[in-house]
């Protein structure tokens, strides 16, 4: 099985290729997000990352490499 990182995960187009990758087969590793009141909870692993915030980018290459 394939595993999916989408980023700008709390984007209504992006849960909509995340459903539609699962339809597919794919399973949807994680996913991100800049505003955590707008994270749904059918998937189970989301990351905070703002590519505005320098210190967001570090922490979530941090974080995807442990």
């Amino acid at each position: 099985m394939k595993k999916v990182l989408i980023i700008g995960g709390t984007n209504n187009t992006a849960l909509n290729i995340a459903e539609d990758l699962q339809n597919l087969g794919y399973s949807i590793d994680c996913l991100t997000y800049r505003d955590k009141a707008k994270i749904i909870n059918k998937y189970k692993k989301w990351i905070h990352l703002d590519l505005f915030e320098d210190q967001s980018v570090e922490n979530f290459l941090i974080n995807e490499h442990n």
